[in-house]
């Protein structure tokens, strides 16, 4: 047979063509396959994860939002913190989902305590009737796991308190 493969070419056969060897675009080999779970797929049962913390004697319910870069508290939360807090003047114009935007007061470090774990982390304020937010900077700081399955937010931080930042004023 290879005597047959080694005959054939562009004068014997009018099927055979001669191509250029085409060099693939990809220099290294993969090494990673494309998996399904990239894709992302809805939680059912239920909306965002709520879970109840604690910031200045204030015990409250927020979203843990993952897709958030910052945490945020509505104004109205701040009437509610004891001692009061000053809002410092420093305002920021932040993008928010698609073209809109949002100003944002701050930020404010605040002594928090959630799923066990106390630790001063800085806050953002809105002047908007919005739920607060714990964002992925907090969730990371305090090492968040929300299992879905059951139904349960718990922290994988070693030590249940970490010391709070000095800070002047």
């Amino acid at each position: 047979m290879s005597e047959v493969a080694n005959s054939v070419d562009a004068d014997t056969c009018p099927f055979a063509t001669v191509v250029d060897v085409v060099q693939p675009f990809l220099t290294e080999p993969q090494t990673e396959l494309p998996s399904m779970m990239m894709i992302p797929s809805p939680v059912m049962d239920g909306s965002a994860p709520h879970i109840m913390v604690t910031v200045r004697s204030s015990e409250f319910s927020v979203i843990l939002d993952s897709g958030a870069e910052v945490s945020v508290l509505p104004l109205q939360q701040v009437e509610k913190f004891q001692p009061p807090i000053q809002l410092p003047a420093t305002m920021h114009e932040v993008r928010t989902f698609g073209l809109s935007t949002a100003t944002l007061f701050g930020p404010v470090p605040l002594d928090i305590l959630l799923c066990g774990v106390h630790i001063r982390h800085p806050f953002y304020f809105v002047d908007a009737a919005l739920p607060p937010i714990v964002g992925y900077d907090l969730m990371k700081a305090t090492r968040l796991v929300v299992d879905v399955d059951n139904h349960t937010v718990w922290s994988r931080r070693l030590h249940a308190s970490v010391p709070s930042l000095s800070t002047s004023g």
